[in-house]
């Protein structure tokens, strides 16, 4: 599946479903740069101040990612 800045997906991590969008599609790999939302009850093994921010940026394989309609 091809995705393009600003598409809303979904994305599965550490077996979590997390709403995201897609910020930028590698050309020569099968990952995909997602901004998602952090979840307060389950940081993303981060720590600390990082937290105050709602959001971050991760790498996923895109059989992890899919289209969401929003």
């Amino acid at each position: 599946m091809s995705y393009q800045p600003g598409d809303a997906v979904t994305v599965q991590y550490e077996g979590y479903e997390t709403n995201g969008t897609v910020i930028e599609t590698a050309q020569h790999s099968d990952f995909v740069l997602c901004q998602i939302r952090i979840d307060p009850n389950w940081d993303h093994g981060r720590i600390g101040e990082d937290l105050g921010i709602p959001y971050t940026y991760l790498n996923f394989r895109a059989k992890d990612v899919r289209k969401t309609d929003q």
